[in-house]
């Protein structure tokens, strides 16, 4: 028992040496990039996994919006919220809007703004930002977006003072600005609730945010949101390119590993320390090798097939394929991915910096395995001929038709 625990240790941190430690904090944007270099390239399995991240932030959005819907106690202690629009034409009224807010916080410093939602012709916060900046400078009132407190307080309309304590409106006053006024009333002379209209009023002209977010979220076109996730992943992909080979050359590397940060099991087991040396491969020495080449090129392609059959059948190694890019990416990357998936008859991964660094890779085509005898990691870079012409494996990894005794000689590899 204890030495299949054991074992199962030294395989995890054989990955973690490999691959290095995995970042936290990653965006959903990072982990599709990550799985799609790490997972089987099957065409399938990556639409849906932007089917999933598309429910995820679907989800994410609505979690969003019952949040910011859910009433939530208000902080403990006083405090004075003024209610005020933005108008029907804000950014016509971007000085009268500036001079409004400059007013407020000399008149009533300690009160917060508080807005229902978006400014007229706002698409989004970052919109709001920019234009309270504009209007507010350094040293404007602080400033709110919180729909709900209009909805607690049923405003409709613009001033709207609030004295709130704990949570609760004590008293309120409407076409009235000054928070000292109000606190007055309150205090001295005891008032409470409505006290009524002090001024001129205008209808809040913004649309209360939670329900545009729903209302957005409601017109979201989420298939096509996804189509489009699996459809704009090549475009943006950026491939890891190597040289090709035009010399042969052989090197070895130190098997051991300096572990750079602490690995410890989730039960609290240390595996290993920062700076320590791992000779692991001296106590499970590895089955798999590594075949590195540029999918793009079918002279490539060719002799990844070839090398692979012939170390998998001869040596009896698992064998790791990995790629430096995608023929014709940028159309059909996920056809493409598929094809050579059918072509080499094992996952392909696309080449990423650790690998790289780990094994020193420059040029391509190159094979890493682990030589025995000499306790190290063999990396031998291999240079083709040139002008040959394409094979079968790459006619077929073109979708170009084979002709049947063609197809017989790599192994069935037919369309």
């Amino acid at each position: 028992m204890q030495a299949r625990v054991y074992g199962r240790m030294l395989i995890i941190l054989a990955c973690f040496c490999l691959c290095g430690p995995a970042q936290a904090g990653q965006d959903l944007s990072e982990i599709a990039a990550g799985i799609a270099r790490d997972m089987p390239a099957r065409m399938e399995e990556f639409q849906e996994l932007a089917r999933d991240l598309a429910r995820r932030e679907q989800s994410r959005i609505k979690n969003q919006a019952a949040e910011m819907a859910a009433p939530s106690p208000g902080p403990a202690g006083e405090r004075m919220l003024l209610f005020i629009t933005l108008g029907d034409k804000p950014q016509e009224n971007l000085e009268e809007n500036r001079r409004m807010l400059k007013e407020i916080h000399e008149i009533s410093p300690e009160a917060v703004v508080v807005l229902r939602g978006l400014p007229k012709g706002s698409r989004s916060l970052g919109d709001l930002f920019k234009y309270t900046r504009q209007i507010t400078g350094k040293d404007g009132p602080s400033i709110m977006l919180n729909p709900v407190l209009f909805r607690q307080y049923d405003v409709t309309v613009s001033p709207t003072l609030v004295y709130e304590r704990n949570g609760v409106a004590v008293a309120w006053a409407r076409g009235i600005v000054n928070a000292e006024w109000l606190r007055r009333r309150v205090e001295q002379d005891k008032a409470a609730g409505d006290l009524g209209k002090w001024g001129q009023t205008v209808t809040i002209a913004e649309r209360d945010f939670v329900e545009e977010m729903k209302s957005r979220l409601a017109g979201i076109d989420w298939e096509a949101k996804k189509e489009q996730a699996v459809a704009n992943y090549w475009k943006k992909q950026h491939f890891l390119e190597l040289d090709k080979a035009k010399k042969g050359k052989v090197f070895y590397l130190d098997a051991t590993y300096q572990v750079e940060k602490d690995f410890i099991l989730p039960d609290g087991k240390v595996v290993a320390r920062a700076g320590q040396k791992i000779d692991m491969f001296k106590i499970m020495p590895p089955t798999f090798m590594l075949v590195v080449f540029d999918a793009a090129d079918p002279q490539q392609l060719e002799w990844a097939v070839k090398t692979g059959q012939e170390y998998a059948g001869k040596h009896r190694v698992r064998v790791k394929y990995i790629t430096t890019r995608i023929p014709d990416h940028q159309e059909h990357g996920w056809e493409s991915l598929t094809r050579l998936y059918d072509v080499l008859k094992a996952p392909v991964y696309l080449l990423n910096e650790p690998v790289r660094d780990r094994f020193k890779l420059a040029h391509v085509p190159s094979t890493v395995r682990y030589d025995k005898a000499k306790h190290k990691f063999e990396v031998k870079e291999i240079p083709l001929s040139d002008g040959a012409g394409p094979g079968p494996v790459q006619a077929a990894a073109s979708q170009q038709p084979l002709p049947k005794d063609e197809s017989l000689k790599t192994g069935g590899l037919q369309q």
